[in-house]
């Protein structure tokens, strides 16, 4: 089967919003993927990839059009025969750190360095590589939470949770840093048999528990909850609609750290959280895209002197 890329060097903003743009899918080619990668600063590469031939002004006018910059130009038009086109176009991206963490390609295994926490991702259908702002910035988060919860995690936890967990990476990276197992789900079947082969590759398999499910309501989620930490890299939409679902599921004054949003949707997906029991400890900007860190509040209740008696009774029932 022939695969057909497309190429361009373009400043970092061009590049990511015309990746961002392509993918939110508002125009008619046939584009199956779309990313924007850092170079040599200050340029940045465009890359788009599809599984059928596009026209060279067609694709033009598009890019210039959803950019609202009639100055793009520059691209490249490839033809790709006989070869899993994820892995092209892995092989020309670079090692990515984030903290302790360093996500790579096979290719790569001799740039890790000592004291980082690798993490090897094979090219495969499946996407989460490191290198887009969304999985860079849960990465991020994941090793600050990591360093300042160090000695913190309350004896009984024995797991944190990862909803749509795609490659794998998060829950990875978080069963690899920490005491914990990883309980970690996805709906797409074949997300959930890549994440297996990383996994595999990894030497998790006691440590990763991988399985397909929509939402927190399967039994292997609920069995172990309530947890001490949450990660959702998904869409704005499913995190407003799982809000109350993911307050269900984490431990008082447990940590959830969502993404998958663009700036401009950040404030909706915070206001649903602070309504279902949470508070806003950090927000991680990376270009057009966001990540935040809520806290489950650990509701107390006030005694007063008068009915201290009565009040201490009560304060017991309403903290079951």
């Amino acid at each position: 089967m022939t695969t057909y890329r497309i190429t361009a060097d373009l400043s970092e903003t061009q590049a990511r919003l015309l990746a961002d743009k392509l993918m939110e899918g508002e125009h008619f080619l046939p584009v199956g993927a779309a990313g924007a990668f850092e170079g040599a600063p200050p340029v940045w590469r465009f890359e788009a990839w599809s599984n059928q031939s596009i026209d060279q002004s067609d694709f033009l006018n598009t890019a210039r059009r959803l950019t609202n910059d009639n100055t793009l130009g520059g691209f490249q038009y490839q033809t790709v025969d006989d070869k899993d086109w994820v892995a092209k176009s892995l092989e020309d991206l670079p090692p990515v750190r984030a903290g302790r963490f360093v996500v790579f390609g096979a290719h790569d295994r001799h740039k890790k360095r000592n004291n980082e926490i690798a993490i090897e991702i094979e090219a495969s259908l499946a996407f989460g590589t490191g290198h887009h702002p969304t999985t860079l910035g849960c990465l991020l988060e994941l090793d600050r939470w990591c360093k300042t919860h160090r000695g913190k995690i309350p004896a009984d936890k024995i797991a944190v949770l990862d909803i749509g967990t795609g490659t794998g990476i998060l829950a990875l990276a978080a069963a690899k840093a920490l005491p914990l197992k990883a309980i970690a789900s996805d709906l797409d079947p074949e997300a959930i048999r890549v994440a297996k082969r990383h996994r595999k590759l990894a030497g998790l398999d006691d440590k990763v528990q991988l399985f397909v499910a929509n939402g927190t309501k399967h039994n292997i989620v609920q069995a172990h909850a309530p947890y001490p930490l949450v990660i959702a890299n998904i869409l704005a939409v499913p995190l407003v609609l799982l809000a109350a679902d993911f307050a269900k599921v984490t431990a008082r004054g447990g940590t959830i750290i969502l993404s998958g949003l663009l700036n401009w949707q950040a404030q909706r997906v915070i206001a649903t959280y602070l309504n279902a029991g949470f508070s806003l400890a950090h927000k991680r900007i990376i270009g057009d895209w966001t990540t935040l860190v809520l806290v489950k509040k650990i509701r107390t209740t006030k005694i007063s002197k008068k009915t201290k008696g009565k009040s201490h009774v009560a304060g017991r029932k309403n903290a079951r």
